[in-house]
Formats: C-alpha cells, structure tokens, sequence
C-alpha cells in the first residue's frame, strides 16, 4: 500500500472503508433485476438492506514505528432481507410482501384490497 502523506490516516481508513461499501451494496441488491416469466408477467424482487459501520485508529507519537505513527482500523456489517415482489400482470402492479412484521404493516397492506371491495360495492348500488 502506498502511504499519501497530504491525507490524514483516519482519512485514508474511512476511504477505503467506503470503498469496501461500494462493492457490498449497490441498487441492484435494494431493487432487483426485473425477471419476465413466458406470460408476460415481471417480477421485481425488493430487499431491505441495513449497513452498520465501525472506524477507528489512534496516533502512537514517539512510542510507534517511526514509519508509521498511526494504528486504525473499520470494520462494516451488512444484512440484505428479501421483503417482497413488484408484480406487473397486464398492465396492473401488485406488491407480494413476503411477511409482514408488525400489526400496522398488515393493515397497510390490506387497505388497497379493502378500498377495491368498497368501489365495488357502491358501483354494484348504481
């Protein structure tokens, strides 16, 4: 590794930290490829993706190597849950979650269903 002495090393790690990211997450991993099945319907696959990162590194002075004063280090967790499919089937888009985690995602997840039997209802009145 070549040392850039106009940088500061805690710049150096958090840099290559973000560089290290870069390469475990991109918009692919967050919004899937789109899949075309035979019938012409399109799956996009959709993950949460939660990132957790640790830099750190101090300066040893006259204690260290001469060469190089400065010990640092980062470390980065990643989690990539798949929570659901985009579904396009002619010309309608349907969101397929593949659980809900809580009592208030249910409901949400119901109230397009609930509102489509309402219009249903008042235009069967008429």
């Amino acid at each position: 590794m070549i040392l850039n002495t106009e940088q500061k090393p805690v710049e150096r790690v958090v840099e290559t930290a973000f560089a290290r990211i870069k390469t475990l997450v991109d918009g692919d991993t967050v919004i899937g490829k789109p899949m075309t099945l035979d019938d012409g319907t399109t799956i996009v696959p959709i993950s949460r993706v939660t990132l957790g990162m640790l830099t750190g590194g101090g300066e040893y002075g006259e204690a260290g190597v001469a060469s190089y004063p400065f010990a640092g280090g980062s470390g980065v967790g990643a989690s990539v849950v798949p929570i659901g499919f985009l579904v396009r089937k002619n010309d309608s888009y349907k969101v397929l979650k593949v659980a809900e985690s809580t009592l208030l995602e249910k409901a949400i997840s119901v109230l397009p269903d609930i509102a489509e039997a309402i219009a249903d209802a008042a235009s069967y009145k008429k």
